[in-house]
C-alpha cells in the first residue's frame, strides 16, 4: 500500500498513525527530508523538493515579520532595528538569526557593522511551493469529486463506492 498507515510505523505514543493515516508526529517532514508522495487516481503530491519548514518556522512570529517589513526597504545593521522595534538587540538578533536559518535574511559586514538584508528569492521559491502543493490537493480534490459524481449514478463493479484504489 503506497503512502498508507503500513508503511509509516508506530507513531509516538504507541498508537499506530496517530490518528493521521499513519502519519504522526514521528513522521512528519523536516528540513531536508523529501515529502512522501500521495496519490489519488494519478495526481501526486510534490517530490524532490524539500518542504520550506524552516520559512514557514521563520514566519511564525510577528516580530519576525516586523524585521523583514523593516528590512524591505534597505539593509540594516542589528542596532538600527532595535531602536525600531520594542525588542533589545539581544532579541533582534536571535529573530535575524531564525530568519537566516530560514534563509529570509543575509548578513554581510560594511566596516564594523554587521548589515542584515532580505533574500526575496526565498520568499518566492516558497511561494511556488505553496502553489504547487495546492495545485496538486486541487488535483486530487477534483478527482474525488469526479469520482463522487461518477459513482452515484453508476450500478458497475464498485458502484456506491468513495474510496479510489491506489
Amino acid at each position: 500500500m503506497e503512502g498508507g498507515a503500513a508503511d509509516a510505523g508506530p507513531a509516538r505514543g504507541g498508537a499506530a498513525g496517530g490518528g493521521r493515516g499513519g502519519l504522526g508526529p514521528d513522521r512528519w517532514a523536516t528540513a531536508g527530508e523529501p515529502l512522501a508522495v500521495g496519490r489519488v487516481h494519478g495526481a501526486a503530491l510534490p517530490t524532490g523538493e524539500d518542504p520550506p519548514v524552516a520559512v514557514f518556522a521563520a514566519l511564525a512570529d510577528p516580530m519576525r515579520w516586523r524585521l523583514l517589513a523593516l528590512l524591505a526597504d534597505h539593509e540594516h545593521s542589528a542596532s538600527a532595528l532595535a531602536r525600531q522595534l520594542p525588542i533589545s538587540r539581544p532579541g533582534v538578533l536571535k529573530h535575524l538569526a531564525v530568519l537566516e536559518r530560514g534563509d529570509l535574511v543575509q548578513k554581510h559586514r560594511a566596516g564594523r557593522e554587521v548589515r542584515y538584508g532580505v533574500r526575496p528569492e526565498r520568499l518566492a521559491d516558497t511561494a511556488r511551493w505553496i502553489e504547487a502543493t495546492a495545485t496538486a490537493w486541487d488535483h486530487r480534490l477534483d478527482a474525488l469529486r469526479r469520482l463522487a459524481e461518477g459513482d452515484a449514478g453508476s450500478t458497475g463493479p464498485g458502484a456506491g463506492s468513495v474510496v479510489p484504489d491506489v
